[in-house]
């Protein structure tokens, strides 16, 4: 009696143990990408929990987008020195030449 009820602990404590191991988060505006050895799956896990090998590798990758805004020179030099112009303020960036 005493040993199936030990028996029954370390089970318990083992299958916790691997179950920790086994479940992953991926945070919101991420995405996982899982590889195991090396090999890389087809689909990316969207955020949230995931059960996964316990060897795969879980990489975060983020898909939130970055708003890159740029200001003329000419703008730029007219904000430090204070001056203000009759021409409108760029929305846009200066094409390339």
């Amino acid at each position: 009696m005493k040993s199936s009820i030990r028996l029954l602990v370390i089970l318990t404590i083992v299958g916790a143990l691997l179950l920790m191991c086994c479940v992953r988060m991926v945070p919101a505006g991420h995405v996982g990408v899982v590889d195991v050895f090396g090999k890389v799956r087809n689909q990316a896990l969207p955020s949230g929990l995931h059960v996964i090998n316990p060897f795969a590798k879980l990489h975060r990758m983020t898909v939130q987008t970055q708003e890159v805004k740029e200001i003329w020179i000419k703008e730029l030099k007219r904000l430090k020195s204070g001056g203000d112009t009759a021409e409108p303020a760029p929305c846009l960036p200066r094409p390339r030449q």
